[in-house]
């Protein structure tokens, strides 16, 4: 366990230091106690990456954030444990921009790389092209790249270019991962052996529910859904993709409407626009 920490303590400092052109040492401290009555309070990208330093904790954003810097997805380096985050981050509408990662050396790729906690109401635009050597731990998403717990109310725009488990909301869902109430309209160019493609997941044995997707999605043999890529159990309800814009027409995994049925309130069988 001792060792776990160290580890843990030397991927974080090296990836402090290692990320060019934003300072995160430097960070302005964040206002707030990092409990539920009182998160700490992110208005600057520095302050962004300071979860990295308590990811039990409970965060919210204070106004919309323009990256200007590649990013290093928030957990990244091990696969989950102490290093997934498993606190709770509350975007409070805003939304974070220009979220590049464009490497080989992430397996888990989003603004978060792993969650077991709660990541809610906050959107991103992302660009995304990764080149992971190692199809089979490669997990990519705006959101996160594998979510083991509950992503709400969020939302994701851009591009993602990878070769396994792409996701507009999330790369991959896992059993006790949840995705409620999101939207993505991440257009997706994945090369010719890609699988496990989708617009909101990648993959999915968790829960997805009242979501949608309207990316675009390059043609190749292996893609695989409108909403969900790979498909290995879990529930799905609520859900909907654009088939004319994903190109899509797979069942099962969402449903799929014209453009102009993803326009029409009345398509949306099972939610609840009362109490919005």
């Amino acid at each position: 366990m001792r060792f776990r920490k160290v580890i843990a303590f030397i991927t974080t400092v090296l990836l402090l230091f290692c990320t060019v052109g934003v300072n995160y040492t430097a960070a302005k401290p964040m206002r707030g106690t990092g409990t539920v009555s009182d998160p700490y309070q992110i208005a600057t990208e520095s302050q962004l990456y300071l979860i990295n330093n308590d990811k039990r904790a409970c965060y919210q954003l204070q106004n919309d954030i323009v990256l200007t810097a590649d990013w290093v997805p928030i957990g990244e380096g091990t696969d989950g444990g102490a290093t997934s985050f498993q606190g709770t981050f509350d975007g409070n509408g805003y939304k974070i921009s220009n979220l590049t990662i464009d490497t080989n050396l992430y397996g888990y790729v989003g603004l978060f790389a792993y969650n077991n906690g709660i990541i809610k109401n906050v959107g991103v635009d992302i660009h995304i092209v990764s080149t992971v050597p190692s199809p089979s731990f490669a997990v990519n998403g705006g959101i996160v790249g594998e979510n083991d717990g509950t992503v709400d109310n969020c939302f994701a725009s851009g591009y993602i270019s990878a070769v396994k488990n792409m996701g507009g909301i999330v790369g991959e869902n896992y059993y006790s991962g949840l995705i409620e109430n999101c939207f993505s309209t991440v257009s997706f160019a994945p090369n010719l052996t890609s699988a496990g493609v989708g617009g909101i997941t990648g993959s999915n044995r968790g829960t997805i529910t009242d979501c949608y997707a309207t990316g675009f999605m390059s043609g190749n043999p292996y893609m695989d859904g409108g909403a969900v890529g790979s498909y290995y159990g879990g529930s799905i309800t609520g859900t909907f993709y654009d088939k004319e814009t994903t190109g899509c027409t797979d069942s099962g995994k969402g449903t799929g409407l014209t453009s102009a049925e993803m326009k029409t309130q009345a398509s949306y069988t099972g939610w609840d626009f009362d109490s919005i």
